[in-house]
């Protein structure tokens, strides 16, 4: 199973996540997730998000460390400090159920789809990993902001 691939990659350690890697991810995680409930959102670490899901067994773990982005569960249990991106999400996210999840044209990027029209996208950027909430197209929250460069 993918997960005890990536599992232990909590601290920044394990395979890097390339676009085949998250592919494989991204399917087992949509089997898993599909017609869920968010239940709660936190943020252990400054550039982790986890998510926990109603009658799921594991977190999910959305990782934009700079070191070693990653995604995937955790058998962890859902820690109660929340950044403030998380308590954002939390707020508009609270009772959603994911609809689908999914990778952009083999890209290193996920989409987390819910019903009630958020997006969740976890961007493999390498340094520049982000987790951004969008409500259709517009950025509502995200976890680090860049400046744009004018080049």
């Amino acid at each position: 199973r993918i997960d005890r691939v990536a599992r232990g990659t909590y601290h920044r350690e394990g395979p890097r996540m390339n676009a085949i890697f998250i592919t494989l991810l991204v399917r087992e995680i949509e089997g898993e997730t599909g017609g869920r409930r968010v239940a709660a959102l936190a943020a252990p670490e400054p550039d982790v998000v986890v998510m926990k899901l109603e009658r799921a067994a594991k977190t999910l773990v959305l990782d934009a460390g700079i070191d070693a982005p990653r995604i995937g569960w955790e058998p962890a249990r859902l820690p109660t400090r929340a950044s403030r991106f998380s308590a954002t999400a939390l707020a508009l996210l609270a009772g959603a159920t994911v609809a689908r999840i999914e990778q952009p044209a083999g890209d290193r990027w996920v989409h987390i789809h819910f019903d009630n029209g958020w997006r969740l996208v976890w961007e493999n950027l390498g340094r520049r990993a982000n987790i951004v909430l969008l409500d259709g197209d517009t950025i509502v929250a995200c976890l680090r902001q860049y400046a744009v460069s004018p080049w």
